[in-house]
């Protein structure tokens, strides 16, 4: 009993101190900018884009009637375990991913997203984005990923660390498609898969094992 009011305790001054406080509110304050529905396009960042370039790229969405939904994390502590907690993160919901993959050639959203992706990859070339975890601050380059999420059990993240010329971007954007395509859905849920293009190989692989 006694080791339970002490950890009682413990939470409690956490929760009362100022710097949960701050944190709390600074979540509140960043959540503003998140958007439901299922024509919602969600960038995960870090500080890195400026009130216009958000706006350009919402703009260019809005012309196939898509959204934009953006969360900055920067000043957020992260969990430094997560693989990607550096990158930014293009994400795209279940219902837009198999709307796209139903008919490729016809579907002109994921025109309009590709475009919108280029611009983002275009504009984090040479920035910086910065990690906050409980211990320090690290500064490093930008790196870009798109998660697609094709149903409840399966999410893929697509690296495009490396890939910056602008002529390969779009077919190697087609390609991810491809590999979507020849997925199989999953048992039970499992965590999003990290893929990265093999130059070599010119197609999309998986890197890591599921657990």
């Amino acid at each position: 009993m006694e080791n339970k009011k002490d950890i009682s305790k413990i939470l409690k001054d956490i929760e009362e101190s100022e710097a949960f406080k701050s944190q709390r509110k600074l979540l509140e304050e960043k959540r503003k900018t998140l958007k439901p529905g299922p024509n919602v396009i969600h960038l995960d960042y870090s500080g890195q884009y400026t009130t216009e370039e958000l706006k350009t790229i919402s703009d260019i969405l809005n012309l196939n009637d898509l959204e934009l939904s953006s969360y900055d994390r920067s000043g957020i502590i992260m969990n430094s375990v997560d693989d990607f907690i550096g990158y930014t993160i293009v994400v795209l919901n279940t219902p837009i991913v198999q709307n796209i993959l139903k008919d490729v050639v016809k579907n002109t959203a994921w025109e309009t997203i590709k475009l919108a992706f280029t611009k983002i990859l275009l504009l984090s070339k040479n920035r910086v984005t910065k990690k906050v975890s409980t211990n320090e601050i690290k500064e490093s380059n930008i790196k870009i990923a798109i998660s697609c999420k094709t149903n409840t059990n399966n999410e893929y993240r697509f690296d495009f660390e490396g890939i910056t010329n602008e002529s390969e971007i779009d077919g190697i954007l087609d390609k991810t498609l491809v590999f979507l395509s020849e997925q199989t859905k999953n048992d039970e849920y499992c965590l999003p898969e990290k893929v990265e293009f093999s130059k070599k190989k010119q197609k999309w692989v998986k890197k890591n094992k599921k657990k």
